[in-house]
């Protein structure tokens, strides 16, 4: 399977620039679109291969990176989470209001 994606960059509502991977399907008209969560550790080549799996699928699918390296090195993750829910829902409503328009 090839990878379908590619990495882009987009900007938050507070004009903040944020980076994510981005895999379309061959036929894009119509395509339905999904958002990937990525897990702890970041966007590696197991979160990439599942957006290029949904992509072979029809799907168009975005991974947002929310998790910097820095917090991912610290051992209290709890003390993040919030900070990575804040930067996962800009990235969210950037990425919904992209394809709304």
């Amino acid at each position: 399977m090839r990878n379908a994606g590619t990495m882009v960059s987009f900007h938050r509502p507070d004009g903040q620039a944020v980076e994510g991977y981005l895999a379309k399907p061959a036929k894009l008209e119509g395509a339905p679109a999904i958002v990937v969560i990525q897990e702890w550790w970041g966007l590696n080549a197991q979160i990439r291969g599942v957006a290029d799996r949904l992509s072979h699928a029809g799907y168009i699918a975005l991974i947002p990176t929310c998790i910097e390296e820095s917090l991912r090195s610290r051992k209290k993750r709890a003390a993040t989470t919030w900070i990575v829910w804040t930067l996962l829902t800009r990235s969210l409503r950037t990425f919904v209001a992209r394809f709304n328009t």
